[in-house]
């Protein structure tokens, strides 16, 4: 009987014990989400929440043609809601803050991402808010048309690595030659796309054509007047691989002339004028 009630001491403490760990662990979340929520605009956030939650339930009952009305103006004005307000969810009194990667992964993962949202570094030491590269696809993809499904999963992959940061290309030659490729698939699968669409990927398209062929402030594809020699050699395996792309005759335009005062805005102009 000593023996029972000593047993039963014992299991009494450990799950006293537990319960202790367990209260202490939520307090300490608590205490956690607490000093995140200060650093943010908490009346920004509840607004794009209760924005975001409008849309779920309009798209319950909405046919394929109203719901890419939805994405479009959705997709729209939370872009530039973000884009005039995603450094200033930030309160003002940490805008100028440096946060580590350590630090952003921690407010991401236990605040930010239930909204769809995440913090990330801008560039040139700067920080803002975005949503994350699901978001969009999360909340459409069972009422959209093939053609925006497929759009909004390219998104995806590529939001995963972006192509450019600190006014440079951060990703390989190839690969960005590469999704230059993609795009360019993709308008040859949907020749009938709506206006909207069409202008999303023409965006994209210029983008990176851009950036591909002209480069950027901090990677640049030419110096002192000529292609630099890896470029170069990038082009040429892309004009290989794919000779009947139209971004191909931009590329033989630059190798052909690339020696001309304008060429540059010259080229850019052709970028420009590619229209699907």
């Amino acid at each position: 009987m000593k023996k029972f009630l000593i047993i039963i001491g014992i299991m009494g403490l450990i799950f006293l014990q537990g319960i202790y760990a367990e209260n202490n662990t939520s307090k300490k979340a608590s205490q956690n989400e607490n000093k995140i929520t200060k650093l943010f605009d908490m009346e920004m956030l509840d607004k794009f929440e209760k924005n975001k939650k409008n849309i779920v339930e309009k798209l319950k009952n909405s046919s394929k043609e109203e719901a890419i009305e939805l994405f479009n103006a959705y997709y729209k004005n939370t872009s530039e809601y973000l884009y005039e307000n995603g450094d200033t969810m930030l309160t003002k009194s940490v805008r100028e803050k440096s946060f580590s990667k350590s630090e952003m992964k921690q407010i991401n993962e236990n605040f930010l991402n239930k909204y769809g949202l995440e913090l990330y570094h801008a560039g040139e030491g700067t920080f803002a808010v975005r949503t994350y590269s699901n978001f969009y696809y999360d909340i459409f993809k069972d009422y959209l048309s093939d053609d925006y499904k497929e759009y909004l999963k390219i998104i995806v992959k590529e939001s995963e690595e972006p192509f450019a940061s600190d006014g440079g290309v951060i990703i390989s030659a190839d690969e960005l030659g590469d999704r230059i490729i993609v795009w360019e698939n993709f308008m040859k699968r949907y020749p009938n796309l709506d206006k909207k669409l069409k202008n999303l990927i023409n965006k994209e398209l210029l983008e990176y054509r851009n950036a591909y062929i002209l480069g950027l402030d901090n990677t640049p594809t030419m110096d002192d007047g000529k292609i630099l020699n890896e470029n170069n050699i990038e082009f040429n395996r892309f004009i290989k691989k794919y000779p009947n792309s139209p971004t191909t005759e931009i590329i033989k335009y630059l190798q052909k002339n690339y020696q001309n005062k304008d060429i540059q805005s010259v080229i850019y102009k052709k970028i420009q004028n590619i229209s699907y």
